[in-house]
């Protein structure tokens, strides 16, 4: 599924909502150390609307991202099974499964 960015007049309009201040932990916000959030994620469906848009200080955006990303992680390697695509298997020529060699006489 494709990440879908926010609008420059949704990022204008969260930015005029927040005030300045960070939608988190309500502290100040410093040019380029802050970032715009999808509140629900585009992995479960979250769209790029200011409904679900929060402006975030670094370190709020990095706490949720870090506490969220095996949620997604997960749930992405879960609908991939379902639809049937997985890791490819790799081997290693002359191996067995377990990395042990195969005799040369079997090979």
């Amino acid at each position: 599924m494709k990440r879908q960015e926010f609008t420059k007049a949704v990022k204008l309009s969260a930015w005029m909502r927040c005030g300045g201040y960070c939608e988190g932990c309500t502290g100040r916000l410093h040019p380029g150390h802050f970032d715009y959030h999808h509140d629900k994620e585009c992995a479960f469906e979250g769209e790029p609307s200011l409904e679900n848009c929060k402006v975030l200080c670094d370190n709020c955006h990095g706490t949720v991202t870090s506490e969220r990303a095996p949620v997604i992680a997960k749930s992405t390697r879960i609908r991939n099974r379902h639809a049937g695509i997985g890791r490819k298997k790799r081997t290693i020529p002359g191996r067995r499964f377990d990395g042990t060699p195969i005799p040369s006489r079997w090979r």
